[in-house]
């Protein structure tokens, strides 16, 4: 997994709550704009997205703790501080830090093989 994948799943997670709630209201050239790739590979690339963060609920170590890290930070509506989502998750900030990043590393190797069209990750768990 090179630094550029995983820069490129932060950048995706990052826009992923304003690409999630607005995206007709963005249209086509914003998307574009936003994920970098061509529009007619956004729905793909979303849907790659979501499956690989679903995917990381079902790891056997801190899968639950990984998911919950990714959804209050990137996908769920409400925005909130580090703080309160290191509380809500009973975890210290610095122990939600230094989990998000491998969440986000965890993410960017399953999204990454489902961008190459192989779904490694679930014959891992299986």
């Amino acid at each position: 997994m090179s630094d550029k994948d995983i820069q490129l799943v932060r950048d995706l997670l990052d826009n992923y709550r304003l690409l999630l709630f607005n995206r007709k209201k963005l249209g086509d050239y914003r998307m574009k704009q936003v994920l970098g790739i061509e529009i007619e590979h956004a729905d793909e690339v979303m849907n790659d997205l979501q499956a690989s963060i679903e995917d990381i609920k079902d790891l056997p170590l801190y899968g639950e703790l990984y998911y919950g890290l990714i959804y209050e930070n990137y996908v769920e509506p409400e925005t909130k501080t580090k703080e309160e989502i290191a509380q809500d998750l009973n975890v210290s900030v610095i122990t939600a830090y230094r989990h998000r990043q491998k969440a986000i590393q965890l993410i960017a190797d399953i999204f990454m093989t489902r961008q190459k069209g192989v779904n490694k990750h679930e014959q891992q768990v299986i």
